[in-house]
């Protein structure tokens, strides 16, 4: 796989307003721009930043704590590592590995699995059921 240098995507074409990256090794590079499209099976290191409005290509790897500006899109099978943070209304599709990551609540994931606001909605509902049904077989003992 080709590993590619801030000073290589400095020189990377850009089409109507897109910088276009082919698919490579990343990992050098900490902190890229908006408005970025990288190919499938790109792989990125830990801690990078990407500004907004980015698309990611299918398989794409991406190293622990890496953080995602707004509305970036992930296309099916991207692997992210633990602590990643995916920015508002990004786009995040079926058979990605996300786990023990932080997603907005904003975001769109198409296989149907729950945001981490949906969870915790979820959570907080069967504990307060639980409160409220406890709260009452208190009141039946006295």
């Amino acid at each position: 796989m080709q590993k590619y240098t801030q000073e290589d995507f400095e020189n990377f074409e850009v089409i109507d307003g897109l910088k276009i990256c082919p698919k490579g090794d990343y990992t050098e590079i900490k902190k890229f721009p908006g408005n970025c499209s990288f190919e499938k099976e790109s792989r990125f290191g830990p801690e990078t930043q990407f500004d907004g409005w980015c698309d990611f290509g299918q398989n794409c790897i991406f190293g622990e704590d890496c953080r995602f500006g707004k509305r970036c899109y992930f296309k099916e099978g991207c692997h992210f590592e633990e602590g990643c943070y995916i920015g508002r209304e990004s786009s995040i599709e079926k058979n990605c590995c996300i786990e023990n990551c932080i997603i907005d609540e904003t975001c769109f994931i198409e296989n149907g699995r729950p945001t981490p606001f949906e969870i915790l909605l979820q959570q907080y509902e069967k504990y307060a059921a639980k409160e409220q049904s406890h709260d009452y077989e208190e009141e039946l003992e006295l």
